[in-house]
């Protein structure tokens, strides 16, 4: 039997890395104004109400997140607004990149907690790997799991993984283990110590 050909993927975060950008926040903004605007006073409120609730960390972040997206809603002008943010703050060191890596036969899958809903907007990436719009949260073992049954599906070689977060371990691990670059884009200090500690290789810092 043939044992079928394996292309390369680059796998991309996008909070941090990406985007130089938090794009929830970005998220939020948009929103907020888009429902201020349409006179959704109370959804508004209600999703101000839940960021300072997070902010005294009487909630958990994704209580916060998908408890705001509830209220404020997914309409077609705020994804476009999200996606013109995003277009604005991304990451030139990180889309020049990806263009060598596309150039080389590499395919790009953006893998990232954001919500599939904005995400899957984000051009330039030839696929993604997001959060359903209610979770959970597409991270840590979560993303390794998605990005790994990806490449199963499409016969891929996870070949890269760009990210600046710590959070993302498990997929740096599953992908160094394939014999994968791990390849870091302005990381905390925390991240950068725990990557120097897991991996054997870590390429320098975009």
């Amino acid at each position: 039997m043939t044992t079928p050909t394996t292309h390369p993927c680059v796998f991309v975060d996008l909070d941090g890395t990406l985007c130089r950008r938090n794009s929830l926040k970005l998220y939020m903004r948009e929103a907020l104004l888009h429902n201020l605007r349409h006179g959704r006073v109370l959804q508004a409120l209600g999703a101000a109400a839940l960021m300072a609730l997070r902010q005294t960390r009487c909630i958990s972040h994704p209580r916060m997140k998908y408890g705001c997206i509830s209220l404020l809603g997914t309409d077609a002008a705020i994804v476009e607004r999200v996606a013109c943010a995003i277009a604005r703050n991304r990451n030139a060191a990180v889309e020049a990149f990806l263009s060598d890596r596309r150039a080389e036969g590499c395919r790009i899958v953006l893998a990232t907690a954001a919500p599939a809903f904005y995400a899957d907007s984000v051009h330039g990436v030839d696929d993604v790997l997001a959060s359903p719009a209610d979770g959970p949260d597409l991270n840590g073992e979560r993303k390794a799991l998605a990005i790994e049954q990806y490449c199963r599906t499409h016969t891929l070689h996870a070949s890269w993984f760009l990210t600046d977060h710590h959070s993302d371990l498990p997929a740096m691990r599953l992908v160094a283990s394939r014999g994968g670059d791990i390849l870091l884009v302005n990381p905390s200090r925390r991240t950068q110590t725990a990557a120097n500690q897991d991996f054997q290789r870590v390429l320098p810092c975009l």
